[in-house]
């Protein structure tokens, strides 16, 4: 029984350690992906209970996964606010740019700042992005997956997105983070996805 929780222990490590550093497959610019096909209308969801007036909810969107070659839902979730001043939630979206299909990724904003730019502007981004922050992984949740931190372009500079859980769907085990590849003179983010 002893060296079986050990084994536990040392694979929660394991697995913890193995999400944070990045690895050739997961580098944060990777290859080009081009999708051609339309996102399918995004489905309607009615928000959970909220955990607590310190969150907001990211609502649910449509998730190209290269593997399967095809769109996978990503149901929403309530994500903590980083800070009092980025209280306002900028949802990402689909954005066709140069006859392919791109994913701009949300990011925070102050009440002070208004609205973003339109999301073509947030897809015509020239500038590399910065090295991934380092976050403490929390400790593994059954049921839940942990999203990296990443990068988002708010039409002027980059911002910080803080990773956090999100549900496992029924059908899928494991999430892919997120990353930024180039394309000519454009870097694009593709959104992480469902194995």
């Amino acid at each position: 029984m002893k060296i079986l929780r050990h084994l536990v222990a040392a694979t929660a490590v394991f697995l913890a350690l193995a999400s944070v550093a990045p690895t050739a497959a997961f580098a944060q610019i990777g290859v080009e992906i081009t999708i051609t096909a339309a996102p399918p209308p995004r489905r309607v969801e009615v928000p959970y209970p909220t955990p607590g007036p310190e969150y907001v909810w990211h609502r649910g969107d449509w998730v190209y996964n290269p593997e399967l070659g095809e769109y996978v839902w990503h149901p929403g979730n309530w994500v903590l606010r980083p800070d009092a001043l980025h209280s306002v939630w900028f949802p990402g979206d689909w954005v066709n740019f140069q006859n392919a299909w791109r994913y701009v990724p949300g990011h925070w904003r102050t009440v002070a700042e208004g609205p973003a730019p339109d999301y073509i502007k947030l897809v015509e981004v020239v500038k590399e992005p910065p090295t991934l922050q380092w976050e403490a992984v929390p400790a593994p949740v059954a049921g839940y997956a942990w999203d990296r931190g990443h990068w988002a372009w708010d039409g002027v500079g980059y911002r910080w997105v803080r990773g956090h859980w999100l549900i496992v769907p029924r059908e899928y085990h494991y999430w892919q983070p997120g990353h930024w590849y180039r394309s000519g003179n454009y870097f694009f983010f593709h959104h992480g996805f469902w194995h």
